[in-house]
């Protein structure tokens, strides 16, 4: 932990003083390399600033490459936040700077994590379009930690609609690549949707194997937000089981550790999740506080798909006013 601690101090001190010394390039490029410890840990804070200050720099500079890679950067910060709206403008941006410069390989990441707010609003259409064409880019370049990143993604839609032989393929394919470029936290990404296929062939066992895989390399790495959805995964499988005590104590942790990380997906499907339990339990009243929270997460996040179902359970849980009383949140 303390040597976790210096790096990140060292990493925000190195940005800062390059920004003051007018680095430009080797400002941005420290800022986009401190992402993957700021992103792991939940450091925002750190992220937003160096991001910032690297803008700023390039902007100075005219760098344009610089101001799209902050841009895309700033705009996967609010996408980890969840915050829809800031996203898609950021990477608007980010996009139209990198198509200016001719930077296929900057449109691609773009266009990668456009489609995942594509994907979390529900638009499909837009969604393949925009991993299609980012997948191809990536092969193009030789992008291969980005082009296993893209197949784990389309595996998950696959899986929602159904075609669980599709999915398998596409994540067979993306664990290879992440063994094979040894890049740990990708694979526990891998492994973490296998898990959710193993669930939708009813296979538990093998879905407990994985996330246990998962929760082992993201605390060796101390990747906090994917302790965050591994243990929103074992909670999950666990009420499955109809083990409601370990599934009580797991998706606890998973809620705690989202609200401190910031990880707003995973904290209201853990609470969707535990007022699942409530409800089991006859506890109407705890049932009812985890969905309201949970609905108004949702209704933020844009997830449609959820939020239909939150209310649909509010319904269960107090009575059919319940659900329509939040009804002007999904706007």
């Amino acid at each position: 932990m303390e040597r976790l601690s210096g790096e990140r101090r060292a990493l925000v001190t190195a940005v800062r003083q390059a920004a003051a010394a007018g680095l430009d390039e080797l400002c941005w490029d420290l800022a986009l390399t401190s992402v993957t410890l700021f992103e792991a840990k939940g450091y925002f804070d750190d992220w937003k600033e160096t991001t910032r200050l690297a803008y700023e720099a390039s902007a100075r500079a005219g760098n344009r490459i610089g101001q799209a890679a902050m841009s895309y950067s700033l705009g996967t910060l609010h996408m980890f936040q969840t915050r829809m709206e800031q996203a898609d403008e950021r990477f608007g941006q980010a996009r139209e700077l990198f198509e200016a410069a001719g930077h296929d390989h900057g449109r691609a990441l773009v266009l990668r994590n456009a489609a995942y707010l594509d994907s979390v609003r529900g638009d499909d259409a837009a969604m393949r379009e925009k991993y299609d064409e980012a997948l191809a880019i990536t092969r193009l370049v030789g992008d291969r930690i980005g082009e296993a990143h893209i197949l784990r993604s389309l595996a998950g839609w696959w899986l929602a609609s159904g075609n669980t032989e599709r999915a398998r393929a596409l994540l067979e394919q993306a664990l290879t690549i992440s063994r094979e470029e040894n890049c740990l936290r990708v694979q526990a990404q891998v492994l973490q949707r296998f898990a959710e296929l193993h669930l939708a062939i009813d296979q538990p066992r093998q879905a407990q194997e994985a996330l246990q895989e998962v929760l082992r390399i993201v605390r060796d790495s101390g990747d906090r937000i994917g302790e965050a959805y591994a243990l929103y995964g074992l909670g999950a499988l666990r009420r499955r089981e109809k083990r409601l005590d370990s599934a009580t104590d797991t998706l606890t942790r998973a809620l705690h550790l989202s609200r401190q990380v910031g990880e707003r997906l995973v904290e209201a499907r853990s609470r969707y999740a535990l007022a699942e339990i409530a409800l089991v339990r006859g506890d109407h009243q705890l049932a009812s506080a985890q969905l309201e929270a949970a609905r108004d997460l949702f209704a933020d996040l844009g997830s449609r798909t959820w939020l239909e179902r939150t209310e649909d359970l509010m319904v269960e849980a107090g009575g059919p006013n319940t659900a329509a009383s939040g009804a002007t949140t999904a706007t």
